[in-house]
Order: structure tokens, then C-alpha cells, then sequence
């Protein structure tokens, strides 16, 4: 395991042959590898135990992760839930700095799903994330899937037949 994990270098090559002058790796797995996702999964471990304190659902899937939270639609069951959620994710947030790993903020989603009684009774405007303002989102994706926050399929079926419809 240490020979495959220390003593690493990279570069990159251009078309043509031609490389940079190669630069060492302090840190990672060689992408692609076959141990790379276990290593991953067990270096990532500790975000389960932090979301379970929080007492969320949540899926991990490769290096992203979804929270889940099942509410009433009252006032103070959504903002107690939302409480939850921001304090689990600044939890994480720090786990990852203290751990050098990165969020990527730009991919951060909120997306609240309702009966059609309460759809417009969520009254959800932002999800305050650290430094970040999450507008809730009408459409989620998960594993390439589309859906919204009616939990139909119309928006993954719209999705695919504007791409099948796309001519270069």
C-alpha cells in the first residue's frame, strides 16, 4: 500500500508528444485505479457519522453526497429542518477543510419536494450554507436521472428528447 500511495509524480502530455516536466503528488490516488474509490470510500467514512449525528438521510454515490429530510409543512417543523440541514453541512464543511478536501459550491442544490396540497405552502426561499445562499431548485438530478419537484418524470423525458433532437 505505501509503494502505491508515496513517491508519485504526474505531467501532462499534449498532442504531439510533447510533456511538461513532471511534478510530485503529496496526496491522492492515481485516478482511475482500481483501489482509488475504496481508498476514497474509506477516507470519506466520518461524513456518514457526522450526517447521522444530525439525524438525515442521506446517499453517498462516488464523491457526491445527497441529505434527505422528512418534514411537516408547518412553520416551525421547516425551520427547525432547515437548522438541521445548514448545521450539517457547515459540519462537513469543516470535517473536509480539516481533511483537505474540497466542496464544490457551484454544485450544491436544494430541492424541495411536496404534495401538490403543499407545494406552494413550503415557503423554502434560501437554504443559508456557510457563506453560501441555496435558491431551491425546480429540478434535481441524481445519477443522470432528471426529476422535479413533482417526482414525475417529465423533466428527465424533456431533457432526453431535447438531446435526441439535437443535430450537429
Amino acid at each position: 500500500m505505501r509503494s502505491y500511495l508515496t513517491d508519485r509524480s504526474q505531467c501532462v502530455y499534449l498532442q504531439g508528444g510533447t510533456a511538461s516536466s513532471k511534478t510530485g503528488v503529496a496526496c491522492g490516488v492515481p485516478q482511475g485505479s482500481v483501489l482509488g474509490p475504496l481508498l476514497f470510500f474509506a477516507y470519506t467514512a466520518p461524513i456518514g457519522d457526522i450526517i447521522r449525528r444530525h439525524n438525515l438521510g442521506f446517499h453517498l454515490y462516488a464523491d457526491d453526497t445527497q441529505l434527505y429530510i422528512k418534514f411537516e409543512m408547518t412553520e416551525i417543523n421547516r425551520l427547525l429542518s432547515l437548522r438541521r440541514i445548514e448545521q450539517c453541512v457547515n459540519d462537513v464543511h469543516a470535517w473536509m477543510g480539516d481533511n483537505q478536501l474540497k466542496v464544490n459550491d457551484d454544485k450544491k442544490v436544494a430541492l424541495v419536494l411536496s404534495s401538490r396540497n403543499n407545494r406552494a405552502n413550503h415557503n423554502i426561499t434560501v437554504i443559508k450554507i456557510g457563506d453560501c445562499d441555496i435558491t431551491p431548485s425546480p429540478i434535481g438530478r441524481n445519477i443522470g436521472v432528471i426529476f422535479g419537484t413533482e417526482m414525475s418524470m417529465v423533466s428527465h423525458v424533456k431533457h432526453v428528447c431535447t438531446a435526441c433532437a439535437y443535430v450537429e
